[in-house]
């Protein structure tokens, strides 16, 4: 379901969309390349210097993540983003 939100400065409509199925697959795949490495949430969340909190939200597909912080997560496992995103 697609969402809109209107800017305060000036009258924009910007669409926001959210894809729940691929947020979920995202955060399968983090899943299963920390279990596969034996670490825990609190462990890659430092690696990858983000907070555990966020970090368990995004393994839940609940939140949309920016590119940097996925960026963090596949360089934590040294994986690039394409490895990382080979699902």
């Amino acid at each position: 379901m697609a969402k809109y939100f209107f800017g305060f400065d000036e009258f924009h409509c910007v669409k926001y969309q959210r894809n729940e199925k691929e947020l979920k697959k995202i955060g399968a795949r983090i899943v299963y390349l920390r279990k596969k490495n034996k670490i825990t949430q609190s462990q890659l969340a430092f690696e990858a210097n983000i907070q555990e909190s966020r970090l368990r939200n995004i393994e839940k597909g609940a939140i949309n993540t920016g590119i940097s912080t996925l960026i963090s997560i596949a360089t934590s496992f040294d994986l690039s983003l394409k490895e990382f995103f080979d699902f």
